[in-house]
């Protein structure tokens, strides 16, 4: 399955709230009579289009959906994705069909450079939905990557500079991977029959999650394109990800003032509503119209964007004394390795190890709940160490 942007992500996540923005709920709380409008009675008709183009990964991605009803369960986001369309970016004077990798995505390697001129195309059922010209625009590298810890938690923050200062208009996501450990492990399992050593070790494992918020900045109207100590991710005290290790992987992009709007009116309309403090919810324009009814309301944005990367580790040594995760778990010991007592056993695929005598004969086995043993099982998780694991 390939690997969605955050911008994806969060359209996918928005959607549940943009239904609230375009019936203008909070304007309708004392009314009578509840009004819609009619361009925008029909909320689930909108459609949404996301579409980026990253150098010098050379990536096109673009995902396609319908507004989501507030009412409607996050589950059922597969419903609303768009599917069948024929999706084309225009890069440097060369055309570029974009495969349908899943439903509602589309996805191609596209040679692009920092400079090029790109623009999308989105065909479906013969409506035709054009972007405006977008230009790849330099990014500078990531300075630094920085994190403090105290009693609150830990704090990671990014640090970068544009001695040009052209940039002004950043956006960042992360990729994050923490280790993490079943209690016991397991070096034996039963298969009905017979124990077997296991053949792969089942303690240690890794879980790796994608950022699903929005991250931008501007230093616009500053003197010195400059960004210095941008929080991206806070971690809490007793997060079982800083357990024993954890790594993040930031990737910096170098984005337009229009995307950088797009963003922050995308930001204000699904993060920030709960208080009458709050941005009250509007309508979201992007660079993205429909040629065949220049009428339709569409939500969509197409981003030409350069990006770097750093990553950063943390080690738990590096943190305080953090309280540990409660994990339920118990060792229960057999005292045969019967067939009956093993057939006795709740949860007889696995066990957590052998009993010995002082002459290192086995005289039984021990065994434990599931998820204490197998670390797949406590969490979303996989056994086998990421090749950039230090």
């Amino acid at each position: 399955m390939s690997q969605l942007s955050t911008g994806h992500v969060k359209l996918l996540r928005a959607s549940l709230f943009i239904g609230l923005i375009v019936l203008g709920m909070a304007s309708l709380v004392r009314c009578v009579e509840p009004f819609d409008p009619p361009e925008i009675a029909s909320p689930d008709e909108i459609l949404v289009i996301q579409g980026t183009l990253d150098a010098p990964d050379g990536t096109g991605r673009v995902m396609l959906s319908k507004i989501q009803p507030i009412t409607s369960p996050a589950s059922d986001s597969l419903n609303f994705r768009v599917g069948g369309a024929r999706v084309e970016m225009i890069v440097g004077g060369s055309n570029y069909v974009l495969p349908e990798t899943n439903p509602g995505f589309y996805e191609a390697e596209i040679p692009v450079t920092v400079g090029q001129e790109a623009r999308l195309l989105v065909e479906i059922n013969g409506r035709i939905y054009e972007s405006s010209v977008v230009t790849v625009r330099p990014v500078p590298e990531i300075d630094s990557l920085t994190f403090s810890a105290d009693a609150l938690g830990v704090e990671i923050e990014v640090n970068t500079h544009d001695p040009e200062n052209t940039t002004k208009w950043y956006q960042w996501t992360f990729e994050e991977t923490a280790e993490y450990q079943a209690l016991f492990g397991s070096d034996y399992y039963w298969d009905g029959e017979q124990i077997f050593r296991q053949p792969e070790q089942q303690r240690v494992c890794w879980q790796t999650n994608n950022s699903n918020t929005i991250m931008v900045y501007t230093t616009d109207g500053l003197t010195e394109d400059v960004v210095f100590r941008y929080p991206i991710i806070y971690l809490d005290p007793n997060s079982w990800k800083i357990q024993y290790k954890y790594s993040v992987l930031v990737s910096q992009y170098s984005i337009s003032e229009a995307d950088y709007i797009f963003l922050k009116e995308l930001e204000n309309n699904t993060e920030n509503i709960g208080t009458l403090f709050d941005p009250q919810p509007g309508r979201i324009f992007g660079n993205i119209q429909s040629v065949s009814d220049p009428e339709e309301y569409v939500i969509g944005q197409f981003s030409a964007r350069s990006v770097t990367r750093d990553r950063l580790f943390i080690d738990q040594r590096q943190l305080p004394d953090y309280p540990l995760p409660f994990q339920n778990c118990h060792v229960n010991d057999l005292d045969s390795i019967s067939t009956i007592l093993l057939d006795s056993i709740p949860y007889p695929r696995t066990l957590v190890g052998s009993l010995t005598t002082p002459m290192g004969n086995i005289w039984g086995y021990s065994y434990a709940l599931p998820q204490c043993m197998d670390c797949r099982l406590l969490r979303e998780g996989t056994n086998v160490k990421p090749d950039f694991w230090e």
